[in-house]
């Protein structure tokens, strides 16, 4: 373990190439005339520079293994004296080679025998008035919160959401720990079954018979059912029985007619009657692992899908392009200040009619307001939506343009068994999305009332262009707090309140000042301004003539049009370099860029990565021959569920199959649930003579036994 935060207290080694002289971390272990090379060569931390030269340090504490293989092959360890055979010896029978050698990928991801836990502390300035319990299925009004030991009262001093994992909200935090700062919470509560037991029933019998004076027999039965909560049952879940039988007995008589044998018998003397005993029992068992007589291999109902938050707070203010490839049309040669326009974000607004506030708009129910054809069991609970409204551009240039991002992981997420990005547009027909998909520069693109794009607070604190601006630098030792969350991001006019709800389109729904969040250009919290950009990129028109529409207004019924992008389809473009599958495993950002030549509105509904159980055996799925896992140089394949929602009347289900819930039990849950019967589509192009396409799916549990199937 490195702690970067030991940088300014680093030691001086002598480079063994160069002999120049070079401040590193302090490496345990090592002497100053030791041979060390390069810390962090790759610039991962700070993209196109050397690393600790002229760079801000790097935040946080990094796990740095020695070897490339320290499960398999340790290092020496200088420290204890050991060298790397030692350390092998000492690992022992702990080494784990699968995860280095294993041929199958899938198994070599999933061959881990180690955890690391980390604890940590937090600090905070002020009280926190939210924490989570951090459990599943907490039965209502169970809890019992205590503050010290005082009972609080849930909807005086607390409220509780039960869905997100407990999360609990102090109602007034500063009144409760006004008398006792350092009170101490503590909490009870009682969980609901999470997993549902299969109906099961047993039946019993037992009965005794006897044989006069000689014996009796005893017969005992026993018969054991489970049913199936899923309509369509797959591989060990399928409705089974099981018949147990036995029998015993026992007969004990005389047997006069050997007395009368052995009365005869010369010499011999019998001293009793002779009598005959007999005990015996007998248990049969007939299982059957499957009363149905069918199984399901797969439904192929499941999908592989990741959805994006539309929440407002999960999205940021964007960075300028900087490439304009393969949107020349919709986007300036040069994005700057100049034609940069204002954007503003929500989730939540207030509904006017006739210029007066008859509401506020909180999400829409997916059935009625999105798609007719999502079909759900149970209360529809409303989904958000994420309303983008471009203004006028504050040089007056045009084309206009603007940008948010979100972050789908700070180190990165693996998408290449991902194979479309889908979502559902209202309005914008004017306007065109620029979706950037990798990861995308930090610098956010922030222009002031008087069109300047850096200058001073005035705290004298530089803000800007080409800076890392944030409400509280972790690297000064600062703490986020009201004061921090007060002074904003940029030198913005505007100032917002904590919670409120604005009018459509109100700048004030997006300034960092007085927001209550901690606001930073650091998306992924190390410390530096990364301006890297190396991403997918697609262009969609929302007038209708886009490739990647798949269903218009009229097919959804709504005001809502569905636009499904093929990931590495032909129409992506590689912006920044081949964006390869090594970059698709590691994928930071979303950024979409709204672009027009005048002002405009839409709303996104639905944003969510999709792909299938089913995988491709390689990046493109093509192979060459019938054997082997060589790559074909030609071809591509898809494979992705499809149902009504993503083909409209074009789908249709397999004869006999019924588009119904998987669990029925699952319609008596406090919340609606989905249900659209799914199938599996393999598409595949340009697939040459002798090669194939392939897909492969694991069951989830253990291999599965299929010696009791004939078909």
């Amino acid at each position: 373990t490195i702690s970067l935060g030991e940088l300014s207290s680093g030691r001086t080694f002598k480079r063994a190439t160069t002999g120049e002289d070079v401040t590193y971390l302090r490496l345990l272990g090592l002497d100053e005339e030791s041979p060390v090379d390069q810390v962090d060569p790759a610039a991962l931390y700070s993209p196109g520079e050397d690393a600790f030269v002229s760079q801000p340090p790097v935040q946080g504490t990094f796990l740095v293994f020695p070897t490339l293989e320290p499960f398999k092959r340790p290092p020496p360890l200088p420290g204890l004296g050991l060298t790397a055979e030692e350390a092998a010896e000492l690992l022992g029978e702990d080494a784990n080679p699968r995860i280095y050698d294993d041929p199958d990928p899938f198994e070599r991801d999933n061959g881990s025998r180690f955890r690391l836990t980390i604890p940590f502390r937090h600090r905070s300035e002020g009280v926190i008035s939210s924490f989570g319990l951090g459990a599943l299925g907490i039965r209502e009004e169970s809890e019992r919160i205590f503050l010290e030991d005082r009972l609080l009262v849930r909807g005086v001093d607390y409220e509780i959401d039960y869905a997100n994992l407990g999360q609990v909200t102090l109602t007034d935090p500063e009144g409760l720990f006004a008398t006792q700062p350092e009170a101490a919470i503590r909490a009870t509560w009682e969980q609901k079954q999470i997993f549902q037991e299969a109906p099961t029933s047993v039946f019993g019998l037992s009965t005794h018979s006897r044989l006069g004076d000689v014996g009796g027999v005893d017969v005992l039965g026993l018969y054991r059912s489970q049913k199936t909560l899923v309509n369509r049952p797959g591989l060990g879940l399928a409705p089974a029985s099981i018949a147990l039988g036995g029998v015993n007995g026992t007969l004990d008589s005389g047997v006069l007619w050997l007395d009368r044998f052995l009365g005869r018998v010369p010499g011999l003397r019998v001293a009793g009657e002779s009598s005959f005993a007999l005990d015996g029992e007998l248990a049969l068992s007939f299982p059957n692992p499957n009363t149905r007589g069918e199984v399901f291999v797969d439904d192929f109902d499941a999908s592989n899908e990741r959805p994006l938050s539309l929440l407002a707070q999960e999205w940021r203010r964007g960075s300028a392009p900087a490439f304009t490839d393969g949107a020349e049309a919709v986007l300036p040669l040069v994005p700057d200040e100049a034609n940069v326009a204002s954007l503003v974000w929500q989730h939540t607004w207030i509904l006017e009619a006739a210029g007066d506030s008859v509401g506020i708009h909180e999400g829409f129910l997916p059935r009625q307001q999105i798609d007719q054809q999502i079909r759900v069991a149970g209360s529809q609970s409303r989904e958000q939506g994420l309303l983008l409204t471009l203004g006028s551009a504050v040089g007056g240039g045009s084309p206009r343009w603007a940008s948010v991002t979100t972050v789908l992981s700070q180190t990165g997420t693996d998408l290449t068994k991902s194979e479309f990005l889908e979502f559902y547009v209202e309005g914008g027909t004017a306007l065109t999305l620029v979706m950037d998909l990798g990861t995308v520069g930090e610098d956010a693109m922030f222009v002031d009332s008087q069109g300047r794009t850096g200058g001073v607070k005035d705290t004298g604190v530089p803000w800007g262009l080409g800076l890392l601006d944030q409400e509280a630098d972790p690297a000064r030792g600062e703490i986020w707090g009201t004061a921090a969350d007060a002074r904003g991001v940029w030198d913005e006019d505007c100032e917002g309140e904590r919670g409120r709800i604005y009018r459509r389109g109100d700048g004030r729904a997006v300034c960092t000042r007085g927001n209550g969040r901690n606001d930073s250009e650091d998306m992924d919290g190390d410390g530096n301004l990364d301006e890297r950009e190396k991403y997918l990129r697609y262009v969609i028109s929302l007038d209708g003539l886009s490739p990647f529409l798949a269903r218009t207004r009229e097919e959804t019924g709504t005001a809502f049009q569905l636009y499904r992008i093929p990931l590495q389809g032909l129409d992506a473009i590689h912006v920044g370099g081949q964006v390869t599958e090594a970059d698709m495993r590691a994928v930071r950002h979303l950024r979409v860029t709204v672009a027009g030549p005048r002002a405009g509105s839409l709303t996104l509904a639905r944003m969510r990565v999709v792909g299938s159980r089913w995988i491709k055996r390689s990046q493109d799925g093509v192979l060459r021959g019938i054997i082997g896992d060589t790559a074909s140089f030609m071809g591509r394949v898809e494979v992705t569920p499809v149902s009504r929602l993503s083909e409209g009347e074009a789908y249709q289900a397999p004869p006999g199959v019924l588009e119904q819930l998987s669990d029925p039990t699952s319609a008596f849950a406090g919340q609606g649930i989905e249900f659209n019967e799914k199938s599996l589509a393999v598409r595949f192009e340009d697939v040459q003579p002798g090669d194939r396409a392939e897909v492969y799916s694991r069951f989830p549990q253990r291999p599965r036994n299929f010696l009791a199937y004939r078909q």
